[in-house]
């Protein structure tokens, strides 16, 4: 999210939703994929909040595979 997040803001005049359309086709398929397809995100925010959310559940999920 942090590498999209810097191109995107290197881009003059970009418009969200084209921004978020092709996030969702560069990541791989996963549930954070499904979520976002079955309940695209409002905007930016929304977009970078629900990232965050699944990233901590994997995190979570990994650390507990190892413990």
């Amino acid at each position: 999210m942090g590498r999209f997040s810097k191109v995107c803001m290197g881009i003059i005049n970009l418009m969200p939703e084209i921004a978020m359309h092709h996030l969702v086709g560069a990541i791989r398929a996963d549930k954070f994929t499904e979520s976002l397809i079955k309940r695209p995100a409002k905007d930016m925010d929304e977009l970078r909040t629900r990232a965050t959310k699944f990233m901590q559940i994997e995190e979570r999920v990994d650390y507990h595979k190892v413990h």
